[in-house]
């Protein structure tokens, strides 16, 4: 009953998609875990600060958004950060592992050449 319900609270936050909600629990388990109020609440701020449309982007392509709290999803200047990391996650997702971290080695190689190391 309580995984059901926690399905149910996943797939309400993708607009009843319930594809998308099994994809969401196969690219984060800690879904499972994570506090239901908690859940809510991020959605909430990130529909709000976002509009429906892109908000339903960013929890899909990273789950894990769901457990940011309330209050750091509100100091976020304009959330920026947490739309480079979801797409920073579903490179792994949508691409395979292998081509994600060939591509984090290559930014992470031209960030330190531009900071100098």
């Amino acid at each position: 009953a309580q995984a059901r319900r926690r399905f149910r609270l996943i797939c309400e936050q993708l607009e009843g998609d319930e594809e998308m909600a099994l994809e969401s629990f196969r690219r984060n388990v800690a879904l499972w875990v994570f506090d239901e109020g908690q859940i809510l609440a991020a959605s909430k701020v990130l529909r709000r600060r976002l509009g429906e449309k892109e908000a339903l982007e960013v929890i899909r392509k990273n789950p894990a958004v769901l457990s940011i709290p309330e209050a750091d999803l509100e100091a976020s200047e304009d959330l920026s950060d947490v739309k480079q990391a979801a797409d920073a996650v579903a490179i792994f997702y949508d691409y395979g592992p292998l081509f994600g971290l060939a591509l984090l080695a290559i930014l992470a190689r031209a960030f330190l050449g531009h900071q100098g190391g």
